[in-house]
């Protein structure tokens, strides 16, 4: 997991962690993702 975050810093790639899925499906179902890309 730190591998992938540091190359979203390196390439300036947006990143989001323990992010609740929720916020982002039409039905407002989901849980956390360690990272979303």
């Amino acid at each position: 997991m730190e591998q992938l975050i540091k190359l979203c810093e390196k390439f300036n790639c947006k990143y989001l962690q323990n992010e609740k899925m929720s916020l982002h499906t039409t039905f407002k179902i989901g849980g956390n993702a360690r990272l979303v890309v």
